[in-house]
């Protein structure tokens, strides 16, 4: 994907869209972008505090995503997956532009999906339009969201109804039998986590201590070493996820993370 040097926030969208018509109310696009360019709009934008989740699906039942459905829900729908993530506690990132339309204006974001130890995490950054003339320290510093553009509840909602896109989405094609996924395995070596996909089955096991961790990925060993490359999917347009964010219903009280 190829953004113009000259306005940091612009982009070329390409991918098949969930929806045909965008809606009038407040909505936010999510349209997947490589690392490089993750990187380069980086530079110009303010990272936005961490928002507590109102609803902790990572303690659902036992239908909940685990980590590696996740994954394979975000590779089948989005493409390969990236480089920018912490290979000791985690094994993937996804990075998209995240702009957000509202009152006739649009507001450019960006948004990182990380396998981050036990889990799967969202953070988001806020592209400045004109950053000629900002202290650059202030780019290196958490900021509140900007509840005029993007709050804190709508940055939980856009979390929390991906992930249902993403459960439908395993539904529905794992239904039908019709799920192409090579074997693979997802490792978090500072929490002994193995998941994957292998059989036919997605499974995630953890590990009390390293030399069970170490036996459990020794299993695994050419899986691990020699990962399949390409899947099918990889060569079709990433999805570009329209999410209408008045859909996001006020709670009243936060479940903190373990």
């Amino acid at each position: 994907m190829t953004k113009s040097a000259s306005s940091p926030s612009s982009s070329k969208r390409t991918g098949k869209n969930t929806r045909t018509q965008q809606p009038e109310s407040p909505y936010c696009m999510l349209t997947r972008i490589d690392d490089d360019t993750y990187v380069r709009l980086s530079k110009y934008s303010y990272p936005i505090s961490e928002q507590p989740i109102f609803l902790d699906y990572r303690h659902a039942p036992e239908d909940r995503l685990n980590t590696a459905q996740y994954y394979a829900g975000l590779r089948c729908l989005f493409g390969k997956p990236g480089d920018l993530y912490d290979d000791w506690k985690g094994s993937f990132s996804f990075s998209f532009q995240a702009d957000v339309f509202r009152n006739k204006q649009s507001y450019p974001y960006l948004l990182k999906i990380t396998h981050f130890r036990s889990g799967v995490e969202f953070g988001f950054r806020k592209i400045i339009k004109n950053p000629e003339g900002i202290d650059p320290f202030q780019m290196m510093v958490y900021h509140q969201p900007f509840k005029d553009e993007l709050s804190g509840k709508e940055m939980e909602f856009i979390e929390l109804y991906t992930y249902g896109f993403l459960l439908g989405y395993l539904e529905v094609i794992h239904g039908r039998s019709s799920l192409e996924v090579p074997d693979f395995v997802l490792l978090s070596e500072s929490n002994f986590i193995i998941s994957g996909y292998a059989d036919g089955k997605f499974f995630e096991k953890y590990m009390q201590d390293y030399d069970e961790f170490e036996a459990e990925i020794n299993k695994f060993h050419d899986l691990i070493h020699h990962p399949v490359k390409n899947w099918p999917d990889d060569n079709n347009p990433p999805t570009i996820l329209t999410i209408e964010l008045e859909c996001a219903a006020p709670t009243t009280e936060a479940q903190p993370h373990d």
